[in-house]
């Protein structure tokens, strides 16, 4: 996590008390945005060893399969 994530679930312990239903619902929130990222780290990690073994892909292309894949 970076700095800025971490000073904010600091900030956010010191309204553990007193507002606790903010609190838990940020607290997921967080939780579940760093899950997807490292959910897309992954993903990222695997496309760089694939990506070792073929060539390049046109830029069109790569835009193409996201506009299908987003249907």
């Amino acid at each position: 996590m970076n700095a800025k994530t971490l000073k904010f679930m600091e900030d956010l312990e010191k309204i553990k008390t007193t507002h606790p239903n903010i609190h838990k619902i940020w607290s997921a929130y967080i939780a579940t945005r760093i899950l997807n990222l490292d959910k897309s780290i992954d993903k990222g990690r695997a496309m760089l060893a694939a990506s070792q073994n073929i060539p390049d892909i046109p830029r069109e292309d790569i835009l193409l399969l996201l506009a299908f894949s987003n249907t």
